[in-house]
């Protein structure tokens, strides 16, 4: 993710998918190798997509300036939620696989799946000043950050900016935005 005023930008890709993927270099490749979720951030910005903002979230630290967050997936309690709106999703978007990620890590990572699906994220967004929260949602995201995701967000004044034209899918519409953001 390109940025002009030099700032640290960790990227975390959604379930199943890659930094290559998203043609980021920094990052955070939590899907391809499991230690990345024991690293640290001190600083810098955090951007997440999909499940990779609940890596985000609790990855947040005083340091952090900034969290952006794609299409959050953290209003499924439980993992049997997230699975069938993930089900879902895979039927009524284009499928789009990463061949970076090889199959097998489906079944390594739903542990931690199943983890993340089971956090208090009212907890966890209650410890952020939400001056340093934003929001992506697309619009015509239906399954996992619909719009019962969106109120979530908006019940603690957090900025949920709905993105016409998309779905759940990463697309050019969010890079720009997210680059937008980065950079104002």
């Amino acid at each position: 993710m390109e940025n002009n005023q030099d700032k640290k930008i960790f990227f975390i890709p959604g379930w199943m998918k890659s930094l290559k993927y998203y043609n980021q270099e920094s990052g955070l490749d939590v899907w391809l190798d499991s230690k990345e979720f024991d690293r640290k951030l001190e600083s810098g910005i955090l951007v997440g997509h999909s499940l990779g903002t609940n890596v985000a979230l609790n990855k947040y630290s005083a340091g952090i300036e900034k969290i952006i967050l794609v299409n959050p997936v953290i209003t499924k309690k439980n993992f049997v939620g997230v699975l069938w709106a993930w089900i879902k999703f895979k039927f009524d978007e284009e499928n789009s696989s990463d061949k970076n990620v090889p199959l097998i890590k489906m079944l390594t990572t739903l542990p931690v799946v199943s983890r993340l699906a089971k956090k208090n994220y009212e907890e966890i967004i209650s410890k952020i000043p939400k001056e340093n929260i934003i929001v992506l949602r697309g619009k015509n995201d239906n399954y996992l950050c619909d719009q019962s995701c969106a109120d979530f967000f908006k019940k603690f004044q957090i900025n949920v900016l709905e993105i016409e034209e998309a779905g759940h899918n990463w697309s050019d519409v969010f890079d720009q935005e997210v680059k937008r953001i980065i950079n104002s």
